[in-house]
């Protein structure tokens, strides 16, 4: 007999009707929640772990609803983040008996309804996000789109640069681009941007960009602490909640710059290293990207790997990073303080 799960009543809730995908990538949560009841989930199938709840599976929902009971038989999981370390969500999809769309939302060890009521206010849909948060090993060099990219005929937002267009580096002059990617998802969990305030990197504007892009550091303790004028540190290393802040946000594009080398651009007026193609780039990148640019550039794309390819100026590992914000902040090179703004 297949292993069934009835969770408390507290754990789950629903979005029917006009709630279901009533946002981009979110549904709200039915009102009260607590109107649903005795929620039973049983695999379908042959399943090896019937605790994994892998995303695209098929599971047979049941449970006691305003309306009467409901029956799922072949809901589909949709999200499904790490109940591993004991947390996360799974969100099941499935008509009911009698054809209606049903979402279920399952937080094991969650307090749904106490969040829901933490959250309920008159003009609020509290809801949940119907894809998993975490994209897995986030490692993009990414610019936001609207990130202003300095070329020879002027500042161009990142987005609107297309292949073959030459952009203004810091060491080389202006150089081609050889290819161009952008990509939207959920900007939360490792894709959660990283905001610098104006100022900060002597960029003029806000800068934003994916946690592990690396921004050029030069300042006297960079010298001091690594013996060379000029260093790459990760952007997310140098969050101090002033003037650097992580800013999750429901949807952001990400956009990123191949040029022939690995290269400083100037981004909003800061310097800010272009894609490094190495080999965990090409891991985050994907299969699809990483052949697209290799049917364009063969010999680049072959070349990519450990040690093979020369970093545009030292790269400062995440510890290193950390340790040299510190020591600035001590030394009131902290920055202006921070103004959140609008995502």
């Amino acid at each position: 007999m297949a292993k069934t799960f009835t969770p408390p009543d507290t754990e789950f809730a629903t979005a029917t009707g006009g709630n279901v995908n009533d946002r981009p990538g979110i549904s709200s949560i039915d009102h009260p929640p607590w109107s649903c009841a005795d929620l039973v989930i049983a695999p379908n199938g042959r399943d090896t772990d019937p605790r994994l709840f892998a995303v695209g599976e098929t599971c047979r929902l049941s449970f006691a609803g305003p309306g009467g009971p409901r029956v799922l038989e072949d809901a589909v999981i949709l999200r499904s983040d790490d109940l591993a370390a004991g947390q996360g969500a799974v969100v099941f999809e499935g008509n009911d008996q009698h054809g209606d769309v049903v979402q279920v939302v399952w937080s094991p060890g969650f307090d749904l309804h106490a969040w829901y009521r933490n959250h309920f206010e008159p003009g609020a849909r509290p809801g949940f996000y119907t894809t998993d948060r975490r994209p897995g090993d986030f490692r993009h060099v990414c610019f936001a789109s609207g990130t202003l990219i300095a070329t020879p005929q002027g500042a161009v937002p990142v987005e609107r640069l297309q292949p073959g267009q030459r952009v203004s580096t810091r060491d080389d002059g202006a150089v081609p681009v050889l290819w161009a990617g952008r990509k939207t998802m959920p900007g939360l969990g490792a894709a959660a941007p990283v905001v610098f305030a104006p100022g900060t990197l002597d960029n003029t504007r806000p800068l934003v960009l994916s946690q592990q892009h690396r921004v050029l550091m030069a300042t006297p303790r960079v010298a001091l602490a690594f013996g060379v004028p000029e260093v790459l540190a990760p952007a997310k290393a140098l969050i101090d909640g002033r003037s650097v802040w992580l800013a999750p946000r429901r949807e952001i594009t990400y956009c990123h710059l191949l040029l022939p080398m690995h290269a400083i651009l100037d981004a909003e007026g800061a310097g800010c290293e272009s894609l490094f193609l190495g080999d965990v780039a090409q891991r985050a990148l994907g299969a699809e990207e990483v052949a697209e640019i290799a049917s364009f550039f063969p010999e680049l794309a072959a070349a990519a790997g450990p040690g093979r390819l020369l970093a545009a100026r030292p790269m400062l590992r995440a510890g290193e990073a950390r340790l040299l914000r510190a020591e600035q902040a001590r030394v009131g090179h902290g920055g202006p303080p921070a103004v959140l703004p609008a995502a």
